[in-house]
């Protein structure tokens, strides 16, 4: 349910926007530049906070200042399933896959 409802918000901000600058949708695609992703999911035996697993924040940190402005990185617990989603986003692919993997990697040691 919550996935229909921030399609209907994403529908409605695209709507508005169009009415804003009386453009036409395949005018705004136009607009819009595609940023690579990495997606992970990785299965854990346990939830507990991130920030409590070693060395788990200042990995994050070493990626965030490698990225240098230029991607970011989503990682947090998937509601009812014991499942770490990571999301890794930034301009260089390889660069993306590799931080991706990394955050994996040390996911599946501390929780696996």
């Amino acid at each position: 349910m919550k996935r229909a409802r921030y399609g209907c918000i994403a529908a409605l901000n695209v709507l508005a926007i169009m009415q804003k600058t009386g453009m036409k949708i395949s005018e705004l695609q136009q607009v819009v530049t595609n940023i690579p992703q990495k997606q992970i999911n990785v299965k854990v035996s346990k939830k507990i906070s991130l920030d409590q697993i070693k060395g788990f924040p200042e990995l994050l940190q070493r990626i965030a200042i490698q990225l240098n402005g230029e991607g970011r990185t989503l990682v947090r617990l998937y509601g009812p399933e014991l499942l770490v989603r990571i999301l890794e986003e930034g301009d260089d692919t390889l660069e993306i896959e590799q931080y991706a993997e990394e955050i994996a990697t040390l996911l599946r040691k501390e929780l696996g």
